[in-house]
This record gives C-alpha cells, sequence and structure tokens, in this order.
C-alpha cells in the first residue's frame, strides 16, 4: 500500500515495526466522510513516540482532504471552513452520475501521484531541492504553517530552513 510506504519513508524506521492508530486531534475528519476544504488549512502528522511529529501533508483552499493514512492525525487551522459529505450520500452521487464518478476518479489518481511524488521527493531529493519543490508546490505553507511543521515536512532543522529562505533566487 503506497500509504504504508510514505509513512516508512517519513520515519525512516524498519518495516518491522507495527503501526497503531493515533486518535485524531480533531472531530475531523470522520473516516466516514469527504472533505473539501474552502478556507483555511490542514496538516498531517504521524506520530512515533506520542511526543513528537513528522508531518507529512498540507493541504490548502479548494483542496479535498485525502489523509494518507488510518494511522495519522489531522489538524485544522482555526479559520478553516470545510464542506463535509458522509460516504453514503457520496455512494448515492456516484452510482447516479456518471460525472460524478469520474470527477472522483480523477481527484483520488491526483492524490496517488502526489504521494508516490512525495515517497520520492523524500527518497531522493537533497533538502534544498525538497525546500524549492514545496515553495514552487505549495507557497502559501510558508505564510500559514509554523516553521517548526515545515522543518518537519522537510525533514531539515529550522535553522536549514532559514538559511533556505533567506537565499536569493
Amino acid at each position: 500500500m503506497i500509504n504504508k510506504d510514505l509513512f516508512y519513508c517519513l520515519s525512516g524506521l524498519s518495516r518491522d515495526i507495527s503501526m497503531k492508530p493515533v486518535p485524531r486531534l480533531i472531530a475531523h475528519p470522520k473516516a466516514t466522510s469527504n472533505i473539501f476544504i474552502s478556507q483555511g488549512y490542514a496538516k498531517e502528522f504521524y506520530s512515533m513516540d506520542g511526543k513528537s511529529r513528522i508531518y507529512s501533508w498540507f493541504w490548502g483552499e479548494g483542496e479535498y482532504l485525502i489523509p494518507t493514512s488510518g494511522y495519522s492525525n489531522i489538524i485544522l487551522s482555526d479559520e478553516a471552513t470545510i464542506v463535509e459529505m458522509n460516504y453514503g450520500n457520496a455512494i448515492n452521487l456516484l452510482r447516479t452520475h456518471e460525472e460524478t464518478r469520474e470527477l472522483y476518479k480523477a481527484i483520488r489518481e491526483a492524490h496517488r501521484i502526489q504521494i508516490a511524488e512525495r515517497i520520492k521527493e523524500i527518497r531522493t531529493f537533497t533538502p534544498i531541492e525538497r525546500y524549492i519543490s514545496l515553495i514552487t508546490q505549495k507557497p502559501w505553507v510558508f505564510d500559514k504553517i509554523p516553521k517548526s511543521d515545515i522543518a518537519s515536512y522537510l525533514n531539515i532543522s529550522i535553522g536549514a530552513l532559514e538559511r533556505f529562505s533567506s537565499m536569493k533566487a
């Protein structure tokens, strides 16, 4: 499963460990719903020891929140406004509307590709390449997300993040 690969890639752990779900820090997303972020942002992390956080994903306005794993935790920003649809209603829409099925397939495929790209970045990119990729793909992150969370996502120190941020293009 590609999401489990992302977890192992982020954690740097061997495949022998067993993962246990950590209760979500927020009521959303429920395992039984689809979520669209109309305002604000959300961020996903894994907790390895109950204290440290490894950030794995950021979603912004206009994105569908698709958790990368049942073992992750999601935090919504204070200003986040979401549109939530339970799976029952979503299934009914998918069954009755061909265009909805096509949109759903496109969203899921785009997310699958994004996860594969994230894994590739973690495994093969240098820290500066990961920074450039994030600032190119999601520049809003640098205005809204705490530096410590961005550094965790990039797997670098806050000092390295500050050095990268101060570099001229």
